[in-house]
């Protein structure tokens, strides 16, 4: 069938029929183009909404789309090794009240043992960023971290040495 008898058989409707078209004077006779343009931002609408739930749905995974396990404390009977328990006496004293004993996380903050805190997103020196000017929640729905005072560069090095041990403890990286 040509593309005129398919015409021809279109009712204003869009429906097939078998009688001839009607049409009025400045009226198209079949469906009209900008039906097709409102059906076409539906569709959009529709495609970008699923998307959004979609995208809402995965809170729970990190940017490179890998899930985000649940954080879980290293062992405990994996001791500290000395050499990083002054970091871990600091971390006690500036970090815990937030982020949890052994980095675990509380209600008020994000728990270190996040793949969000490996290495490759967070560097050592995002640590010493949050000590000195403080974070903007951008990846949980907690607070805004203030400055911590008080604590000096070596300090925040050996506390950062602390959360790397336990991060590798608890199988992060």
């Amino acid at each position: 069938m040509s593309p005129l008898d398919l015409a021809q058989r279109r009712t204003t409707r869009g429906a097939h029929t078998t009688g001839p078209v009607r049409e009025e004077p400045g009226r198209r006779a079949h469906t009209s183009e900008s039906s097709y343009r409102t059906r076409g931002h539906v569709a959009r609408a529709l495609v970008l909404g699923l998307a959004l739930v979609v995208t809402t749905a995965c809170g729970s995974r990190s940017s490179s789309g890998a899930a985000l396990p649940p954080a879980s404390a290293p062992s405990p009977a994996a001791a500290v090794p000395e050499s990083l328990r002054n970091g871990e006496r600091l971390y006690n004293a500036n970090c815990a009240s937030c982020h949890g004993a052994r980095g675990v996380g509380t209600t008020v903050g994000p728990p270190f043992l996040s793949p969000i805190y490996r290495p490759d997103h967070h560097a050592d020196a995002a640590f010493q960023l949050a000590v000195r000017q403080g974070v903007q929640p951008h990846h949980w729905q907690f607070g805004p971290m203030a400055p911590i005072t008080g604590l000096d560069r070596a300090q925040v090095d050996e506390i950062t040495r602390y959360v790397r041990w336990l991060q590798q403890q608890a199988g992060v990286f």
